[in-house]
């Protein structure tokens, strides 16, 4: 029963890295199956890529071997640090100015690949579990306002009035974003897409 499947595949994927290799890739075959099979959305496409920094070419480089490696990610960097890198820089390019940066990034994304269902922001110290990462997504109406994240308030964005908070997420989780929303945050929000 569907019940059941889905409380012994959660049980299993918390106590995947405790599985023997055969055990693993059974549990993943069984898992995998069951949760194509619920997928309301099994067909959303989806944009994944990471911000980084030269002082995070460690972690990117991490990133690029382990979780990465099968993924089509985009990084963006604010200067050439591999060859597939996307320059993105707005100085001074310290790490206080990094809000300038994520939203110069969104604009990047939003005028180069507006046809996505979902955008996954991610940075070279997180680690994503490509399946059940988009297991999750494929769940949810891409024609939603969805924002998945680490929420939080920043005050920077409108230059009129600059002491104005306005939410924000942030952190160092990933973001998860539906191409509705990405409409929705377009049209009406203070910062972001700015034409600076």
């Amino acid at each position: 029963d569907n019940l059941g499947l889905d409380s012994i595949c959660k049980l299993l994927g918390a106590i995947e890295d405790n599985l023997e290799c055969g055990v693993r890739e059974a549990r993943k075959s069984t898992c995998t199956s069951h949760m194509a099979a619920k997928r309301r959305y099994p067909n959303s496409s989806i944009y994944y890529f990471a911000l980084s920094h030269p002082s995070a070419r460690d972690q990117e480089m991490t990133s690029r071997k382990t979780w990465a490696k099968d993924m089509n990610v985009t990084w963006f960097t604010t200067e050439q640090t591999f060859p597939d890198s996307v320059i993105v820089s707005s100085p001074p390019n310290t790490y206080a100015n990094i809000n300038a940066r994520m939203l110069k990034v969104w604009d990047y994304i939003w005028q180069n690949e507006p046809n996505y269902d979902w955008y996954v922001r991610l940075w070279p110290d997180n680690y994503v579990f490509q399946d059940r990462m988009e297991s999750i997504i494929r769940e949810l109406d891409p024609n939603e306002a969805i924002l998945l994240g680490r929420p939080g308030l920043v005050n920077n964005f409108d230059r009129q009035h600059p002491e104005k908070e306005v939410p924000f997420l942030g952190g160092g989780a990933g973001w998860v974003v539906s191409k509705s929303a990405m409409k929705a945050w377009e049209k009406f929000s203070v910062g972001p897409f700015s034409k600076t």
